[in-house]
């Protein structure tokens, strides 16, 4: 956090104490803002250890304030290691001073993708109180998402921001995009035209899906208001439906909707009735399948019609831009991903949350970005080992079913405080996760802004960013493939295209590994992270041996000019 504006966070471990944290750093560190009702008093000179330290206080403001995230910044030599000191202060209490190590971090000034998205997701007001731009590019991000707040009770305060951050953003040359927000389908629900039917004949608490009502118009003007500022690439995030085979789908209307379905298809079956065939699904298999595939299809046309009407309302102001349209998609905490199943429409992310992959990026979407948390979802959920080569299975497992025309974009997590202080990223895994996806075949990545960057995230980020700007168009025009090595153990897969390849052997043990491997195109044969020569081929098919030490996963950017056999490497 050099000369650069940076954020932290401290979670209370009861904040339902309101507690002040006290935060002591030496001079030289600087604690500027607090997001959502912090107040940061001025600071005061001590001494520590005979050393002159700034005493903070951040003060929450409600017991609505359960996390103390703020920027700080450092004009102290990069490199440098500093103690600081921290407790929390409460009414009839004060914690142990509890001693921190700060590390101050040089941030980059590299390059950046020109076209390869790297982004962010966060709130609009986190944004507006970062403030710095330039530092956010130094962390190799070239686009940002904001979570526009726009219902009717918050769109007020939430215009007034987004138009600040739009226009301060893409004046840095970044791309924003926004989000319409995500309250209508929790909202829906407490109206009667709003809540599904189970299959008791009940209502329930999910969302109706043939729900066209009060809330989804909101929804609507929430889109249409960020057209107007600027915001032509729009994000959900639609975690609307949770095991939902048999809550959602049986009410009146909804079966005669399925009908028409099967009418319009020619479709004829034994029982038409998901009431009772989805109590006896072994003797009604065709009836399920069918019947599953409509609830998707149904799901998908949330989005099919709000992307219609955005269509629509940027003709009617003639506004010559293309309308882009992204999903953070399959979320997989309780159960897998797509990844390992032959067919698709058996895998629980269909079934259970109504997510058609192929659907949803033919009809709706031009971004599919699925939710890789290998911190949060480790073993499905049960908080086992991590699983290092997640974002790799995600991502291959979603190209695979959407093809190259709809680029897979992953969302991935920095880990605390996203999650449990034990389940944090390293700055390793952090470079592993991103390298991983690249491997998988995506064609952009971002972070979810529950999980901080701190200067250490960004500094690895901007750094690696760098590192592949040579490859852009390997990454961009690339295909997916998976070999296996000639000799050794290890994961061996990468993509190819017509201007070279990029080729990732990872092993996640601390076990060493030497790996030959067969390259898919002849050229030079570059480790990204080191910019070392490591071979020279004349022709697709040779081979070339690498070793794994303390780096687990190594990436090899093989340019695709013809070299004369028997050169040697410089």
């Amino acid at each position: 956090m050099a000369d650069a504006v940076t954020m932290t966070r401290f979670s209370p471990i009861n904040f339902n104490l309101l507690p002040t944290l006290v935060l002591e750093v030496p001079v030289g560190i600087e604690v500027l803002k607090g997001l959502r009702k912090l107040t940061i008093a001025a600071p005061e000179r001590i001494l520590r250890h005979g050393e002159v330290y700034q005493r903070y206080r951040i003060v929450p403001d409600s017991l609505e304030t359960s996390k103390f995230t703020f920027f700080w910044r450092s004009s102290l030599p990069a490199g440098t290691t500093h103690k600081a000191y921290y407790y929390a202060e409460w009414s009839n209490g004060q914690q142990d001073r509890q001693e921190l190590q700060i590390n101050v971090i040089a941030l980059p000034q590299g390059r950046l993708f020109e076209k390869i998205p790297v982004w962010y997701s966060i709130p609009s007001d986190m944004a507006d109180i970062w403030g710095s731009p330039d530092d956010y590019r130094r962390g190799g991000f070239n686009t940002l998402d904001i979570w526009a707040y726009l219902s009717p009770q918050e769109k007020d305060w939430g215009e007034r921001i987004i138009k600040r951050v739009i226009d301060q953003y893409s004046a840095a040359d970044i791309d924003v995009w926004a989000w319409p927000g995500d309250w209508w389908w929790k909202e829906a629900p407490q109206s009667a035209d709003g809540r599904a039917m189970a299959i008791d004949g009940e209502p329930t608490k999910d969302l109706n899906l043939l729900y066209r009502g009060e809330q989804y118009s909101h929804w609507l003007t929430a889109g249409k208001r960020l057209i107007d500022h600027g915001f032509y690439t729009h994000v959900v995030d639609p975690e609307i439906y949770r095991r939902v085979d048999k809550s959602v789908g049986y009410g009146k209307r909804a079966k005669a909707d399925f009908r028409q379905y099967l009418m319009d298809n020619e479709i004829t079956l034994p029982e038409d009735d998901p009431s009772v065939f989805m109590r006896r699904q072994r003797q009604y298999p065709e009836a399920v399948r069918l019947w599953h595939k409509w609830r998707a299809k149904k799901y998908t046309d949330f989005f099919v019609d709000y992307r219609k009407e955005m269509e629509d309302y940027m003709e009617s102001l003639r506004i010559d831009r293309p309308f882009r349209f992204v999903i953070y998609s399959t979320y997989h905490f309780q159960w897998d991903s797509f990844y390992g199943y032959d067919d698709y429409e058996t895998a629980p992310p269909y079934l259970l949350t109504l997510e058609d992959p192929k659907d949803l990026s033919d009809r709706a979407f031009d971004v599919m970005a699925p939710m890789i948390y290998p911190d949060l979802y480790p073993a499905n959920g049960r908080r086992q080992h991590y699983d290092l080569t997640l974002p790799w299975k995600d991502t291959y497992s979603l190209h695979q079913l959407v093809g190259d025309e709809t680029p897979i974009m992953p969302l991935l997590s920095t880990g605390y405080p996203f999650t449990v202080y034990e389940r944090d990223l390293s700055a390793e895994m952090l470079k592993y996760n991103i390298l991983e996806t690249i491997a998988g075949g995506a064609k952009g990545f971002g972070f979810w802004g529950e999980g901080i960057q701190d200067a250490l995230d960004m500094a690895v980020v901007g750094n690696l960013v760098d590192k592949l700007v040579p490859a852009e168009q390997v990454i961009l025009k690339g295909t997916p493939f998976v070999t296996a090595p000639v000799s050794g153990v290890a994961f061996v897969k990468g993509i190819s295209s017509p201007e070279g390849a990029l080729i990732l052997v990872s092993e996640y043990s601390d076990i060493s590994q030497v790996v030959e491997i067969a390259s898919p195109m002849p050229g030079t044969v570059i480790d990204i992270e080191t910019e070392e020569t490591v071979a020279k081929l004349s022709e697709p098919g040779q081979t070339f041996t690498i070793s794994l030490t303390e780096r687990r996963a190594r990436m090899f950017y093989v340019s695709y000019t013809p070299v004369p056999a028997g050169t040697a490497i410089r």
